[in-house]
């Protein structure tokens, strides 16, 4: 596990702050972020000097033989003669989903959050969000989860009662409901996309619409 490569100067701008330094490393993101890294690897002895102005785009889990890896932009800290890594961005991000009986059909995904290479994200918030009218139709009586594939974020699922006649929900109030015998904090797998999907009921809506709000952290 290493640095695969590290730059911080762009001809004709020698001197000029601040900069972006570029980096490629196959090691983790606990790996990188821990203080010290970037002594230990030797870069600052190389003369790859760091300023506190700098802000480092970094890909990370980087595997060569696909060329893939996790981008982030991270920001220095010095303290104590050791450099650290801080993640210069929000873990934490709203998503306001349409999720409509076209896309929902014949067991459809309708993607909340994608994901790349290993990331992995915790659900914090599912909200149900009003509306006029909502997913109606055929006979439906479908439920709707989040999920990854493999944990249910939402137990059974929004009830048809609520997708039906759509009204401000929140995470575990009547027809939201929380996760069931899983930890609310369950990690999605890694590069699994976060979906909503129907689950329970027998038939799809055939038509409208409902607006799910989600919150995920990404953690990895």
């Amino acid at each position: 596990m290493s640095i695969i490569s590290f730059n911080t100067l762009t001809p004709g701008l020698v001197g000029v702050n601040p900069r972006i330094v570029q980096m490629i490393s196959t090691d983790n993101r606990a790996t990188i972020t821990a203080a010290g890294y970037l002594n230990r690897q030797g870069q600052v002895l190389e003369g790859f000097d760091l300023y506190p102005t700098d802000e480092i785009h970094i890909i990370y889990n980087y595997v060569a033989s696909t060329n893939t890896g996790t981008f982030g932009v991270f920001l220095p800290n010095f303290s104590n003669g050791l450099i650290s890594l801080n993640l210069n961005q929000s873990d934490a991000v709203w998503f306001d989903i349409t999720a409509t009986a076209a896309a929902l059909a014949t067991a459809g995904k309708v993607v909340v959050q994608p994901s790349f290479g290993v990331q992995q994200y915790k659900v914090r918030d599912i909200r149900v969000n009003y509306a006029a009218a909502g997913l109606s139709g055929g006979g439906g009586n479908r439920l709707l989860v989040l999920t990854d594939g493999t944990t249910v974020y939402n137990n059974a699922g929004i009830t048809a009662a609520v997708l039906g006649t759509p009204v401000n929900t929140l995470w575990g109030g009547t027809g939201n409901p929380v996760a069931g015998t899983v930890a609310q904090n369950t990690l999605t797998a890694p590069g699994a996309n976060l979906y909503l999907q129907y689950s329970g009921g027998t038939t799809d809506y055939s038509t409208g619409s409902v607006v799910i709000s989600v919150l995920v952290q990404r953690s990895v």
